[in-house]
């Protein structure tokens, strides 16, 4: 990672070629000299201070461009979410909707599925008869 480890505007006393631009720093124009250090790497930075602004502008639009980039991620995560929760509950709607359906028509009588508690669980018998505590029993 690129460290700065000194930055300061100095005036130059000779002639210096600007590392941005690579235009003619003049003797006696104000520059930005810049020390840093990567690793084991270190280097001066020559730059003339319209250089030095144009390229911290740079890097702020490269910053502001990430950040705009993950504010859409996250917007449309949050969209994804509140999607998701809007078919949850419609599907939940949906099953309320089925079971108080199935209670009213079970209220009125007209179910049509067996009474599971008329069903004969002996061993030897498959056929659908009435429970062994009733009257008559499986044989």
């Amino acid at each position: 990672m690129n460290t700065i480890l000194s930055e300061s505007v100095v005036k130059a006393q000779k002639n210096h070629c600007c590392d941005m631009c690579r235009g003619m720093i003049k003797a006696g124009e104000k520059y930005c000299r810049t020390f840093s250090v990567d690793g084991g790497d270190n280097w001066m930075l020559k730059e003339h201070l319209e250089c030095k602004e144009k390229r911290e502008a740079m890097k702020e639009n490269k910053r502001l461009r990430k950040e705009l980039k993950n504010t859409n991620k996250a917007v449309a995560l949050q969209f994804e979410v509140e999607r998701l929760q809007a078919v949850r509950n419609i599907k939940l709607q949906k099953r309320v909707e089925e079971l108080e359906e199935f209670v009213r028509i079970v209220g009125e009588g007209d179910c049509a599925l067996p009474d599971l508690t008329e069903r004969c669980y002996c061993i030897t018998c498959s056929a659908r008869k009435l429970t062994p505590s009733s009257e008559e029993v499986c044989k």
